[in-house]
């Protein structure tokens, strides 16, 4: 399935960031911003794509965004790096952000999945993708729908040599935001516990506890 992309070219972005912030958030998505000034810069075109799973019941729905393209770091925010960071809106709520690290004077390629839980609002159209130290500005941005189930993925496993009392196991599925966590259980199942993944999600397991 050919999903929805925007490009965005540096000679669009010069123009986009001559912009008042007001303007460019015409889409009615992105909340008020302060002004953000210009540091990273895109080598090339920045590609969005995204899709809206929905599922049968609707308790599985999901929105997932992603990113990508090459971007050059220019201001050093602190140990050679130049951070920037990608947020994804809807309906003036802030629902998912990450930040990557550019190394100064270096081109580095992102791809960077953004997503959150649910259907998109209907105040305004789509959703708002915005990056303001690259003057990404993609509001609205209109995932394409496509159907999904509500197929729970056997998540599991068992931890050695850390005591069980006092052991916490977080799983998070990075692509809806979804958190579970479970306490004083070597042996764990995350999707029993209540985490939901779907084929091709990023789930990540955090463990810590006490050496026996």
């Amino acid at each position: 399935m050919t999903l929805p992309k925007i490009l965005v070219s540096k000679t669009l972005l010069a123009v986009a960031l001559a912009l008042p912030c007001a303007a460019m958030a015409g889409g009615g998505n992105i909340g008020r911003k302060a002004p953000v000034a210009p540091s990273a810069v895109p080598a090339g075109d920045l590609v969005v794509t995204g899709q809206q799973v929905v599922s049968e019941d609707d308790n599985c729905s999901k929105v997932v965004i992603r990113v990508t393209g090459q971007v050059t770091g220019v201001n050093d925010d602190g140990g050679g790096m130049d951070n920037v960071t990608f947020e994804l809106w809807d309906d003036g709520q802030l629902k998912d952000s990450v930040e990557i690290q550019v190394p100064v004077g270096q081109t580095q390629r992102v791809d960077v999945t953004m997503a959150f839980a649910g259907r998109y609002l209907t105040g305004a159209a789509g959703v708002g993708v915005y990056a303001g130290e690259i003057g990404l500005n993609a509001d609205p941005f209109i995932p394409t729908d496509v159907a999904g189930t509500c197929e729970t993925l056997p998540i599991s496993g068992k931890v050695v040599n850390l005591k069980s009392r006092g052991l916490s196991v977080v799983c998070t599925n990075r692509s809806t935001g979804q958190r579970v966590t479970l306490n004083d259980q070597a042996a764990f199942n995350c999707s029993t516990a209540g985490l939901v993944a779907s084929p091709g999600d990023k789930v990540q397991i955090t463990i810590s506890g006490r050496a026996k």
